[in-house]
């Protein structure tokens, strides 16, 4: 008796009903499009520290970080849907960064709310301020953001963030200082992490004034539109994307190819033209404007 396909297996387990274990897909390294960059902003790259100006339009991968100079403000648009927008003096690295290949067709990231896909995300700020507005993650997708004091574990809000302290305008995080001690931040409270590294009990949220709530919601905000702004319509943003591989040397700059397309090589690249590189892929995530039940992230240096 001959063996059963894959495909026919499956088709067959539809008919009889059966309960098979259908493989899922397996998360690959996402693309990170550079937004919005005003001033001195580099890219460096982990292993090599090899270091070059960021331009707008660019995408980056993990095993990077972007650093701003005095004055210096940038804006990153995840193919998860995430935001981060840094101000001027910061250091935001991004250690780990995968998600589950999509169709990027038709993910509108000017009015992302959900991500499109499962994504696990781990970055860090270990100088500067970053605000961060993180579309609705899907179930199984995590987020983290550490400091050189905790961790701030993150399921769609739209916060504020330096190394020592947390402000949430909307959604939740979980704030886990450095000797282990934790607390929930919720939308309209900030929290610092100063004074529980020495083993003390975790900080306890006090609610913002709303003045500063309302700055916080209209930096938000502006970041959304200026994310907007860049990629207007369905399969923009990442159009031109090189695929994310753990192979991949650097941001790419001459990769053409969208999320889950053909890798090309190089350092940081442009979108969406690319040179040498990448057939057709997909590529997006969502970005999600501020909201009591969602944020984005949008770090900012």
């Amino acid at each position: 008796m001959k063996t059963l396909s894959v495909a026919a297996t499956l088709m067959l387990a539809v008919f009889l009903g059966s309960s098979l274990p259908v493989i899922a897909a397996e998360p690959m390294p996402g693309s990170i499009r550079v937004v919005k960059v005003k001033g001195d902003v580099t890219c460096i790259e982990t292993s090599t520290k090899k270091a070059e100006p960021l331009k707008e339009g660019a995408f980056i991968t993990q095993d990077h970080s972007v650093k701003t100079g005095a004055g210096s403000t940038a804006i990153l648009l995840f193919s998860n849907g995430t935001t981060i927008s840094l101000s001027p003096n910061s250091l935001f690295g991004v250690d780990s960064f995968r998600q589950v290949p999509f169709d990027p067709e038709g993910v509108d990231y000017s009015k992302i709310k959900e991500e499109p896909s499962v994504s696990n995300t781990k970055v860090s700020l270990s100088e500067g301020r970053a605000l961060a507005v993180v579309a609705k993650l899907a179930k199984g997708s995590t987020m983290d953001i550490t400091t050189p004091s905790g961790v701030a574990g993150i399921r769609g809000t739209v916060l504020s963030i330096t190394p020592t302290s947390i402000s949430v305008q909307s959604g939740s995080v979980q704030m886990t200082s450095a000797n282990g001690n934790s607390a929930m931040v919720n939308g309209g409270e900030s929290a610092t992490f100063a004074g529980v590294e020495a083993g003390g009990p975790a900080a306890t949220p006090a609610a913002m004034p709303p003045a500063e709530q309302a700055a916080l919601a209209n930096e938000a905000q502006q970041a959304v539109e200026a994310v907007a702004a860049s990629v207007p319509g369905p399969g923009a943003a990442f159009q031109g994307a090189p695929e994310g591989t753990a192979e991949a040397d650097g941001a790419n700059t001459d990769a053409a190819g969208g999320f889950g397309g053909d890798q090309g090589a190089g350092s940081v690249g442009t979108a969406p033209t690319g040179g040498t590189g990448g057939g057709s892929g997909g590529g997006g995530g969502s970005g999600t404007t501020p909201s009591p039940n969602n944020g984005a992230s949008n770090p900012a240096p």
